[in-house]
This record gives structure tokens, C-alpha cells and sequence, in this order.
């Protein structure tokens, strides 16, 4: 997820990626089509893993080191 934080910062050209990649989370989650394309794609389950991970990045420092 750093890694996606790093590209979302180059790619949006936004200081901090934060509030975008958060929205991003959310919306796997809780937008039915998009968590079924993606799941169709990457296996069943990985939208609300990807959110959840997303999720867990910003909110638990530590989490990922």
C-alpha cells in the first residue's frame, strides 16, 4: 500500500494521498459494481481486502513496518 501511495502522489500530483486513496477504500467496499469487477478480476474477497488494507495503512501507524 505504500507503494500505492507513492504512485497515487505522482499520478494525482497531490502532496498528500490520503483523503483520495481513503475515498478509494470506501468505495471498494461499498460500491457493489466496482467490488464485483474487481473481485471478478483478482478472486473473490480482494476489493474488501484492498479496502480494508487501504484502510489499515493509514489509520494503524506501525501496521506495515
Amino acid at each position: 500500500i505504500g507503494e500505492y501511495d507513492f504512485v497515487a502522489k505522482q499520478l494525482y500530483q497531490v502532496k498528500d494521498a490520503k483523503p483520495l486513496l481513503m475515498d478509494i477504500a470506501r468505495e471498494y467496499r461499498e460500491n457493489e459494481d466496482l467490488a464485483k469487477g474487481m473481485d471478478s478480476v483478482y478472486g473473490s474477497g480482494s476489493a474488501k481486502y484492498m479496502g480494508d488494507a487501504i484502510e489499515a495503512f493509514y489509520t494503524r501507524p506501525g501496521f506495515f513496518e
